[in-house]
């Protein structure tokens, strides 16, 4: 059995996506190593695949064609979970960026290796029980991006090489048009602040909005989530993942509610009043809110494109020019193209 190659060694999980995806080939899907091998006799892949079983095999070896990589790791990690979950303990080892705590204050920078054994065995279980419960909570994301290899298979960029695969897949369906609930982002909004003295002192809304008027420059990126919504799988925020619209018709909903629509109406027209004096958006918002302002406008903007605050706000800070990324979304939402077999 194989055992020494991981999806972490493959550029599906960091420079093509954004952000660290689940585990997608633990889904029940019809591919195989086998079928793979049967439709690319050409490759010899089934004797290169026997030939490499230590960790130094890779997939770089195979010299497989673009594309063609990332549904043999589907099939194989589909085939062989087991072996991830090494492989995901030491690359988060490595880098360092699990707690203090749980890393009992060993430096990590020499790698996996210069762990002490007795440490691995008895924290191992801690640090899969923290980072797998963290990484692998939303399923509407193994499914996400299980679903955009396939779409991306399926491109005329990778036709020549997806050509003999198409058949491994059964036909595509729409997913289930996911539950519209908004009370989420009521509930962000109004989260009321307190003087000592037990007296109501704001709203997130209006401190927020108190905070624009003053040119206050916003460092934290989490709340412009729940004032300038995006689409869900916008950038690489876990908190937009979790809260995020979760489609575009979620979206329709949002901008006919009777309290949102007029608050993200508000919270425009403050903004525009405060860029108004020499002051750049940026200067406010910083440059990651900016872009997820720009989704948002965006977004609402193919809503309703007579919408006066949409486009003046467009024309204002980006030129009228849209969000490309918030666009392919828009459109993958749209037709309900997040697929499931």
């Amino acid at each position: 059995m194989l055992t020494g190659f991981y999806p972490l060694d493959l550029d599906i999980s960091y420079s093509r996506f954004s952000g660290w995806r689940r585990p997608y080939w633990c889904q029940d899907r019809e591919l195989t190593v086998e079928k793979i091998h049967r439709f690319f006799p050409e490759l010899q892949l089934k004797e290169r695949y026997e030939k490499w079983p230590g960790i130094e095999y890779h997939f770089a070896i195979l010299k497989l064609p673009q594309g063609l990589t990332d549904l043999y790791a589907v099939a194989y990690f589909r085939a062989h979970p087991e072996n991830y979950l090494d492989r995901f303990v030491k690359r988060y080892l490595a880098s360092g960026t699990i707690s203090s705590e749980i890393r009992g204050g060993y430096n990590f920078s020499d790698g996996y290796k210069a762990v002490p054994k007795r440490f691995r065995r008895k924290n191992l279980e801690k640090i899969t029980a923290t980072i797998t419960s963290r990484h692998f909570r939303e399923k509407d994301d193994v499914w996400r991006y299980a679903d955009e290899l396939l779409i991306e298979a399926r491109n005329e960029k990778f036709a020549n090489d997806f050509k003999p695969l198409f058949s491994l897949f059964p036909k595509i369906t729409p997913k289930p048009e996911p539950e519209i609930e908004l009370e989420r982002f009521l509930k962000n909004q109004n989260f009321t602040y307190y003087h000592d003295n037990g007296k109501i002192k704001n709203t997130t809304y209006e401190r927020l909005l108190d905070s624009i008027k003053q040119r206050k420059f916003m460092s934290n990126i989490y709340w412009i989530n729940f004032i300038f919504p995006q689409l869900k799988g916008y950038g690489w925020d876990e908190l937009n993942n979790r809260i995020g619209l979760r489609s575009f018709h979620e979206a329709v909903a949002y901008y006919e509610h009777p309290i949102l629509k007029p608050r993200l109406e508000e919270s425009l027209k403050v903004l525009m009043k405060a860029t108004k004096k020499g002051f750049d958006v940026r200067d406010i918002l910083g440059t990651i809110n900016t872009q997820k302002l720009h989704a948002c406008l965006t977004l609402f903007s193919e809503i309703d494109p007579n919408n006066r605050y949409f486009k003046k706000a467009l024309n204002k800070f980006f030129a009228g020019e849209k969000d490309s990324a918030t666009i392919n979304l828009i459109e993958k939402s749209r037709y309900n193209s997040y697929p499931t077999l």
